[in-house]
């Protein structure tokens, strides 16, 4: 029979609270990557730029020299013979600009203008502006005149110049498609993905676990299926971890007991099964959302050891199916 018990959680913090192909774009680096002896065309910036994409195993050989259309090809075509900017070939944000236009490429809604179903803002994407001006994207930051304009901010994270990506805050953007493997290959630098209340669909990236400045993982309230990546265990800096409202199945991976640093945790309304593990070294946890689910067991005594759990007033319920 089924059960509730209500437990006390936090509920006011902002972040929980809130491919013009389709197939392939998924497995960017998984095959083949550490061959860097890659194909000549007769366009030396065309191959320099693909050897260094595949020698920093961003993308495979195999999909970058496919005959097969994909959004890495596409990419790598844009960024070599259109791409208004034209960053030199040893450019410390190109594979940076590389990975955004491979995520671009991967949505199949992106040409289309917002009235018709596209992205509901897309300014700077794909034009010859930096990166770092790209709507939704920060970057390292940047020292500025603090004037009363900026609230007299010292520094900034948003301006017209290439530069290591930091943050891809694109929430409620209408963005349907996939998140690439890329993603977790191409941008050593991210600290926050928030990616919540788009349409993104397949599964979550196994490679997001290389990111070990990762701080905020956020992917609410999309159509994601498939299992939870053990790997996210691997990120020593995750804060924030809002994975509720989408299709994931399956257990959540034992590993993730491991994850010490977490403050906000939330798998609410997939189709998780299973016994959920020990977090009780999770010890500045403030949030956990579990309900919706189809968890098996006992309600885990680790709850009672979490203190800073409380903090705030909220309920929801959890239900453990016996």
């Amino acid at each position: 029979h089924g059960w509730k018990l209500a437990i006390c959680l936090i509920v006011g913090l902002g972040l929980l609270g809130g491919g013009l192909y389709m197939g392939i774009s998924g497995r960017g680096g998984q095959e083949d990557a550490s061959s860097s002896a890659v194909t000549s065309s007769g366009d030396p910036r065309f191959d320099a730029i693909k050897a260094q994409i595949v020698q920093a195993q961003v993308t495979s050989k195999s999909i970058l020299e496919s005959k097969s259309s994909s959004p890495q090809k596409s990419a790598l075509e844009w960024l070599t013979k259109e791409d208004p900017a034209n960053l030199p070939v040893d450019h410390p944000a190109i594979l940076d600009r590389y990975t955004l236009a491979v995520f671009y490429y991967s949505s199949t809604n992106a040409l289309l203008e917002p009235v018709s179903g596209g992205w509901k803002d897309s300014s700077g994407w794909m034009s010859g502006i930096g990166i770092c001006a790209w709507h939704g994207i920060e970057c390292l930051p940047r020292e500025q005149e603090a004037t009363e304009e900026n609230n007299f901010t010292p520094f900034t994270k948003r301006y017209d110049d290439n530069a290591k990506i930091t943050g891809i805050l694109l929430k409620q953007n209408n963005i349907v498609g996939e998140i690439p493997s890329e993603f977790g290959l191409g941008l050593e630098q991210l600290v926050t993905l928030d990616l919540q209340e788009n349409q993104l669909s397949h599964t979550l990236p196994t490679t997001l676990g290389k990111l070990i400045n990762l701080r905020d993982l956020l992917v609410r309230d999309n159509t994601l299926s498939g299992s939870l990546p053990s790997q996210l265990a691997e990120l020593p800096n995750l804060h924030q971890l809002n994975l509720a409202k989408n299709r994931f199945e399956g257990g959540i991976p034992s590993s993730w007991s491991n994850m010490k640093e977490l403050r906000n945790f939330a798998v609410s309304s997939n189709f998780l099964t299973g016994t959920f593990p020990n977090i009780a070294s999770a010890t500045r946890l403030l949030g956990l959302f579990l309900d919706d689910n189809d968890f098996s067991g006992t309600i885990p005594g680790f709850v009672g050891l979490l203190t800073d759990l409380c903090k705030y007033s909220g309920l929801f319920s959890v239900e453990f199916v016996s």
